[in-house]
Parts: structure tokens; sequence; C-alpha cells
């Protein structure tokens, strides 16, 4: 058996130990590591690839395992309701992220140094983060030390949606859904993220002077990432034409910037080029606030760099593969509780199963302006998307392919010079034509958002969507026949 079998059937079998056990958390589950090796065999697997993959899927199972967090007295999360109450807990601590604007309230995290479970009851001494829901103002910045009153609790769990899991993977476990608020002499924080944190405040300043609203709002969303400045309508058009995605700092930015950096640094030698690349994105990636899914489109990004320039054949699926490994060891919770990371795995997939098949169906297609590569690579994401879409927000955009089509290739434009607008003094020049193509991209999904059923009402079940995926796991396991 070849060695890049071997890899692949060993990344495949750590992530479906650790999907398996991160949907039913059962000890019990662990029994499985001695199962696994013998049901392998069984299918005349050699006994080398049986004890590496047995090995790894054992791996899967026990990086769940050890992450699942129970609270201890010394952490803020022992003290926290698990019911809705009107108990408020006085706790002080020290913001530890980037505020997240929204419309009526900002979003920190808190790395929490003191609680009052009463008003009566004595300080106690505790660690670990909180998610806390502040008002919109006074504003407040990272590294400030802070004294919060409301009420700590559990986050919640629905029926068709967990948020206690949509912040574990974040690596909090309890919050504040609403407080006020003063400020406490001390602080400052992380001096590195400090700075990094003051450069993301005077980027977004200038890109408010310089471009009107909601275009300034576009160019922080490509950019940096998030929906500050967007009016609910502009939102909603976003989600009815399947844009939304353009408005998150995406596999699609990050690599738009890893190939800007690299085509600058061009005149250098390749160690310096690669080098030079990965310690800027490092450093962007910790200016946004190093969130987890910033963190997997660097990360594929940078494999995708250093595979394309080690002079060897580049295979995609084994690069996504070894991208997957990487990020779900480094957070086990992705895998099943990140929407953002299922959607981009999602993407990629279709973009290597669809793009060679539809070469002959679309060879007929003009190629005018990069039409027919952009319908192909478009309609190949959103086949394996939409499943995932409709599961997760009952609903899914008809328009979506096509505006994809229309409004995607005018980011990079739209990217690039909304970044030259930040020079001082001809900043300004670069922002007329930075405006030009946002106002054009908007303009675009506005009218494409007004087509009637543009996004209809949809969902399936859990079967459908592993029937649907099933299908293209065993197309995938055509392609890749060769190799075994």
């Amino acid at each position: 058996m070849k060695r890049k079998t071997l890899v692949i059937g060993a990344i495949a079998s750590l992530l479906a130990g650790v999907l398996i056990f991160d949907i039913f958390r059962d000890a019990r589950l662990l029994w499985l590591a001695l199962v696994f090796p013998f049901a392998l065999l069984l299918c005349r697997i050699s006994v080398k690839a049986c004890l590496l993959w047995g090995g790894a899927f054992t791996l899967g199972l026990l990086r769940v395992f050890l992450a699942l967090h129970v609270p201890i007295p010394t952490e803020v999360a022992f003290y926290a309701h698990a019911e809705k109450t009107k108990e408020e807990s006085v706790i002080s601590g020290t913001i530890a992220n980037y505020p997240e604007k929204e419309f009526h309230r900002t979003k920190v995290y808190l790395a929490v140094e003191k609680i009052k479970t009463t008003a009566a009851a004595p300080e106690k001494v505790v660690s670990g983060k909180i998610l806390v829901n502040l008002p919109r103002y006074p504003e407040v910045r990272y590294g400030e030390k802070i004294e919060v009153f409301g009420a700590l609790q559990i986050p919640p769990e629905w029926e068709d949606f967990s948020y206690r899991r949509f912040l574990e993977k974040e690596g909090i476990f309890a919050y504040v859904p609403r407080a006020s608020f003063h400020k406490l002499e001390g602080g400052n924080g992380n001096p590195v993220f400090k700075t990094l944190f003051t450069w993301r405040k005077n980027i977004e300043e200038i890109l408010k002077q310089r471009l009107p609203t909601p275009e300034d709002a576009f160019a922080r969303g490509i950019l940096l990432g998030g929906e500050e400045g967007f009016s609910e309508q502009i939102l909603e058009e976003f989600r009815r034409t399947g844009l939304s995605h353009l408005l998150a700092l995406s596999g699609f930015n990050i690599t738009i910037l890893i190939l800007f950096v690299f085509w600058v640094l061009k005149l250098l030698p390749k160690q310096w080029k690669i080098a030079g690349t990965i310690l800027f994105i490092s450093g962007f990636v910790l200016m946004t606030g190093a969130s987890a899914s910033v963190i997997r489109a660097a990360v594929m990004g940078f494999l995708g760099l250093l595979v394309l320039h080690s002079g060897q054949d580049t295979d995609p699926l084994y690069i996504l593969l070894w991208s997957m490994g990487i990020i779900v060891l480094m957070n086990p919770f992705l895998l099943y509780s990140d929407v953002s990371f299922q959607l981009s795995v999602a993407g990629v997939l279709g973009l290597i199963i669809f793009t060679p098949l539809w070469e002959k169906w679309f060879a007929r297609l003009p190629n005018f302006l990069g039409f027919k590569e952009g319908l192909q690579t478009t309609l190949a994401a959103q086949v394996m998307s939409f499943p995932l879409l409709a599961l997760y927000f009952q609903r899914i955009s008809l328009i979506a392919p096509l505006a994809n089509l229309l409004v995607a290739p005018l980011i990079p434009l739209a990217m690039l010079f909304s970044a030259l607008t930040l020079i001082p003094f001809i900043g300004t020049f670069f922002g007329f034509y930075a405006f030009g193509i946002l106002k054009l991209a908007l303009f675009l999904t506005h009218i494409l958002a007004q087509i009637p059923f543009a996004d209809v009402p949809f969902t399936i079940g859990n079967s459908w969507l592993l029937l649907w995926y099933a299908i293209f796991a065993f197309l995938i396991f055509k392609m890749q026949k060769k190799a075994f």
C-alpha cells in the first residue's frame, strides 16, 4: 500500500474518531478503539494500515474525551446557572478579545479574575473566560479591566441549535446574556495583541473617514470581517443572494490576501517569500481576533502555499485532509459544531469533485471574462454546500450561483483598492476606485435580492444529509482508486 494512501486513511480515521465521540459524548465509545482495527482486518486491510489507522482513530476519540470540560470551583463556569435566573453576579476581569459591535450591544470575552455570586456573598478568586453582552455604549477596548453585573448562565440548548456547543468551540462555557458594567483601573492585556488591535481600530477609522456608508462597512467586512455598519435590510439581501460569506474572513478572502502578499514579495528568494507571507498572515490573523474560522482559513491557505512551492505534484484532496487534520487536532469541536468549517470543507470538496467532471459538460460554453470557469466553480461549491444550508438555516438561495458569479469576481479588486485607501495622503485617490467597485457589488446584490423566489424555505433531515454526502464519498473513492 502506498505511503500516500496510508496517510489519507490515517487522517480520515482521526476525523471519524473525533466526529463519532463528539456526537455521542459517551465514555463507553472508547471501547471502539479496540474494535476498529479488527473491523479493518475483516475488510482485508494490511496489518500495517490497521495499526496506523486504528491508532489515528483512537487518537480522535481521546482528543475529544480529553477536551470535554468539567468546571471546578476555581473556574467561573462552576458558578453559572443552568436555567434562566434574575439573580445577578458581580464579575470582574479583563477584556480578552477585540470587542464585536452589533446593533444594540457589544460582545466581549472576559478573562475573569473575581466573582461574587450575590451582593452579600464573599468574593472568590476564579479563572476562565465568559461571553458578556454589554451595552453598545460606552465603548470598551481590549485589555480594559471592567466589573460586570448580570446573571451568569450556562449557554442554552434548543431543539435545532446548541448555543452551548457554539461557544464551547471558542473555549467559553458560561455567559451573561445582558449586563451592565463600569470600568476599573488596571488591565492592559497582552502588548502584542494590544498593538495589533490598535492597528485594526485605526484601519476601521480610516475606512470610515474615506468611504461613505454602507461602502465603508463593506470594505471593513471584506478586509477585517464583521457586519458592523450594515442595515438589517442589506444583511438580509446578502443572505437572500447567498453572499453572506463575503462579509466574513473566509478561505476566499484569506487566499486572495496570501496570493497578494506572495506577489509583493516576488523578488525575494522562495524561502523568504514563504516565510514573509506566513509571518504577515499570522499577524493579520491575530489582528482580526484569531477566531476559529479565520485560523481555519489561514491554515488551509498556508498548506496550499507550501505544497504549491514544494516542487511535488499537488493533490487538492490531500491538502484538504491535512488541513482538516491539523485544525481538528487544534480544536476537536470544530468538526461537528462549526457550521462555517463544515461549509468551507463542503465547498472545497465540491471544487475537487466537480471541476474535472464539468470541464467536459461546459466545454462549449464561452470563457469570456472567466465566465465558464466562474460558473463551474460556483455551481460546484453550491451543490456540495446546499444540504448543510438547508439543514442549519431552513432556506436555500436559488439565485446564489448567479450572484456569486457576478459579485465574487469584484471582491479581489475591492480588497485591493480598499487596502490602498489606507495609504496616507494619496489614499483618498484610491478611495474613489474602492467606492465605485463596492457600490457596484452592493447594487448587484440589491437587484438580485429583489428577484422573486431568490431564496425559498427548504430543509432536510439528517438521514438525507448523510445519504447525500455518502454518494459524494463514493465519488471521491472512485477518483482516488488509482492511489489504492
